[in-house]
């Protein structure tokens, strides 16, 4: 049998022109003005709807980054402590050279890298001038992301105690240092929900205090802050993870505060909850300064 003929096809009609030379050729048929407007249109819309995406991106990789940072800062302070009898750093500061020579300074030992002492959040530069602890904070250079838990008020009034992972701070008496004397990990009562470090925007001799933390950031936006307030803690144990922050305007002579979003790790700062220190908002139990750091607060920051 005769196989069926396929169906003829049929080709539209191309427009045909001369050229100058005599030669003839096709013209295929253009966009016309709408046409391309409507592409311009789509562009922009994709463009719209996955730049945030791409900036939520980012900032998931900030993140993790500053977390795995967190995360090894946390296993070198364990190391640090069987060396050292568990007895936590001891930062110090040269009077006659305004050299500080701070917690990351000892632990430096025990890390791969430098670098792991910044967070890619932090954008802020020339903290540490004076700081002889990282060679790499000094002028023109990012600031340590990183600070230590002092306490809920950092403090440097001798012979005073911040209630955190250090003891009485105290200076010589030729007056030639000053110095927050480590203090034994027993006093630490529960090391799982104690801080060891976190995410700061604080200077020389870093620290989350709440009313230090915050002491280079001049903003007053939550979204600001590194990782937009969700900042990665170290605990005592070596394990890491985030806590959500925000800041606000206080009375208190250090302006600007940060403090957890949930009151009940205001006790987090404290090496012993119970015990009665003084500080910038008076004189109580350590586990209660974060809230009268909170009813200081004239206006909490945007988000």
């Amino acid at each position: 049998p005769l196989a069926p003929s396929r169906p003829t096809r049929r080709v539209p009609r191309q427009k045909l022109r001369f050229r100058g030379n005599g030669k003839l050729r096709f013209r295929g048929n253009a966009f016309t003005l709408i046409e391309l407007l409507v592409v311009v249109a789509i562009i922009a819309l994709l463009a719209a709807i996955l730049f945030p995406t791409f900036a939520t991106i980012r900032g998931n990789a900030r993140r993790t980054a500053c977390m795995n940072n967190a995360k090894q800062i946390g296993t070198a302070m364990m190391m640090y402590l069987q060396d050292f009898d568990e007895l936590t750093p001891t930062p110090y500061s040269k009077l006659s050279t305004g050299v500080y020579t701070d917690v990351s300074a000892l632990l430096q030992p025990y890390l791969k890298s430098q670098r792991v002492l910044f967070c890619p959040d932090r954008d802020e530069n020339i903290c540490g001038a004076s700081d002889g602890s990282v060679s790499i904070a000094s002028a023109n250079k990012p600031c340590i992301g990183y600070g230590y838990n002092w306490g809920p008020s950092q403090n440097f009034y001798a012979n005073r105690k911040s209630g955190g992972l250090l003891d009485a701070y105290e200076t010589s008496m030729a007056g030639n240092y000053a110095r927050a004397l480590g203090r034994p990990l027993a006093d630490v009562l529960a090391p799982a929900s104690t801080w060891a470090f976190g995410d700061t925007h604080d200077t020389t001799w870093y620290t989350i205090s709440a009313d230090s933390v915050l002491s280079r950031f001049s903003g007053d936006r939550n979204s600001r802050l590194q990782h937009g307030g969700c900042f990665s803690m170290i605990y005592m144990d070596g394990h890491a993870k985030p806590v959500r922050f925000r800041g606000g305007f206080s009375t208190t002579g250090s302006n600007r505060v940060a403090l957890p979003r949930d009151p009940t790790q205001y006790a987090n700062w404290c090496a012993d909850p119970d015990a009665v220190i003084t500080t910038e908002v008076g004189t109580m139990p350590c586990k209660n300064v974060g809230a009268a750091f909170a009813t200081s607060v004239t206006r909490w920051f945007a988000e």
